[in-house]
């Protein structure tokens, strides 16, 4: 009697544990279940360079949980150990098994980002500067105030964010609040998020953006004058000069003034002679 009870207090304790088991498996995909599965992630990929991170965000929010291959959250996280920012972007499956969609790592100063990516984002002037190198999502950002600016819009605090779909529920992050003071003939607009990822923009007034021909701007004019850039341009075109306005297409010259397409997707011809330079813009698109 004895023996048989026994054998059923055992295969009542086996089954107790393999429906535990099982419930535990079968734990829905949540904002919470997600990030803890990412938070454990973190922990056994940095060890301390997450567990002891002076700051931590990580995000998995509602917003976030898709269903395009399968049932995933998507998942943002920024922390920083002494100097050392990190950044990742990661999908939470329903095993609770973490994929790295995109990875950043910097130490936290302001660089100027290269010219190219605002042209890239159709700002024709300006100098653009990060805290945390994401200079082509700053450079969309800045189009956006660049806008405001051509258009008389621009407020002393204003708010932009980042481009593209799917950045409900990171608002933490993809959020900027922005500030300007107008110095002269410039604009300097301080943008940051509550994370203190920060960018800086100094671009030219609407004022001092009258110079143009009929069809485009003139722009970022170094030891020429308006009124010279806006001769050269014109009479180059009515000579007959195929003048290059996408990148790629030949550099051609004319009395010793040289055009070079440098737009990857507006157009931008960049017209120089020794030390002289100005930018020709708009008109079209590449």
């Amino acid at each position: 009697m004895r023996k048989r009870a026994s054998i059923t207090f055992s295969l009542g304790l086996v089954l107790a544990l393999l429906v535990g088991a099982g419930s535990a498996q079968a734990e829905p995909l949540t904002p919470k279940t997600a990030r803890a599965a990412l938070v454990q992630n973190l922990k056994d990929k940095y060890g301390p360079g997450f567990t002891g991170a002076s700051t931590v965000w990580v995000k998995c929010p509602e917003e976030g949980i898709l269903d395009f291959d399968g049932l995933k959250a998507y998942c943002m996280t920024e922390f920083e150990k002494g100097r050392t920012r990190t950044y990742e972007f990661a999908s939470v499956d329903e095993e609770f098994k973490v994929k790295t969609l995109s990875f950043g790592r910097w130490h936290r100063s302001f660089r100027r980002c290269a010219p190219r990516y605002l042209r890239e984002a159709s700002v024709a002037e300006g100098v653009l500067a990060t805290n945390d190198r994401r200079c082509s999502t700053a450079a969309l950002m800045a189009s956006d105030i660049d806008y405001r600016v051509r258009s008389g819009k621009l407020k002393r605090k204003s708010i932009t964010g980042w481009h593209g779909t799917n950045t409900a529920g990171y608002g933490a992050i993809a959020t900027y609040v922005c500030h300007s003071k107008r110095r002269g003939n410039y604009f300097h607009v301080r943008c940051s998020n509550s994370l203190k990822d920060t960018f800086r923009l100094k671009v030219p007034t609407r004022s001092s953006r009258n110079c143009r021909t009929a069809a485009q701007n003139i722009s970022d004019l170094k030891g020429v004058s308006c009124a010279r850039a806006r001769k050269v341009a014109n009479k180059a075109r009515r000579a007959g000069n195929i003048i290059p306005e996408c990148k790629g297409e030949p550099s051609i010259r004319w009395h010793g003034w040289k055009f070079k397409a440098i737009g990857n997707r507006g157009i931008f011809t960049a017209v120089t002679k020794g030390n002289k330079r100005f930018v020709l813009s708009g008109g079209g698109a590449c």
